[in-house]
């Protein structure tokens, strides 16, 4: 096995690790904090989905994370992104690095219909997220 692949190997299992401290948390807070799930169960309740999540949903966020945001051929090695960044979400910090190098390299390479939608998501999750919150609260509360 070449070392190259070794090494892809190790970065990509070390990001899926570091990219837990992210998205993990926020997966698992609420059933934790509301005691449904111990966190122990709720840790490896959020792993087992993180795992299986692409046999289901298939890989569009990474192709359109790959290459559906900017013209990919304005990249190379001279782009440094989020360097003492602290995010909430490692997709939102990726996605979010690739549309201002996308901007600052030439604006026309950003895809803003795509990118437009992304952020839209990120605008209207809030605001929707609590929407249903309260929805459930006073079902569950009625019951």
């Amino acid at each position: 096995m070449s070392i190259y692949i070794i090494l892809l190997i190790a970065l990509a299992l070390l990001f899926d690790f570091l990219n837990g401290f992210h998205d993990a948390a926020n997966s698992i807070a609420t059933v934790v904090s509301t005691r449904v799930l111990s966190p122990r169960y709720a840790v490896v309740w959020a792993a087992f989905f993180n795992f299986v999540a692409f046999l289901f949903f298939g890989l569009h966020v990474a192709g359109t994370i790959g290459s559906g945001i900017i013209d990919v051929s304005i990249i190379d090695n001279t782009i440094i992104t989020s360097y003492f960044g602290i995010p909430v979400s490692t997709t939102h910090t990726i996605t979010g690095a690739i549309m201002g190098v996308g901007t600052l390299r030439r604006f026309t390479a950003v895809r803003w219909g795509i990118a437009g939608q992304i952020i839209w998501s990120w605008i209207l999750t809030i605001p929707l997220s609590a929407f249903i919150a309260a929805i459930a609260y006073i079902i569950a509360a009625k019951i």
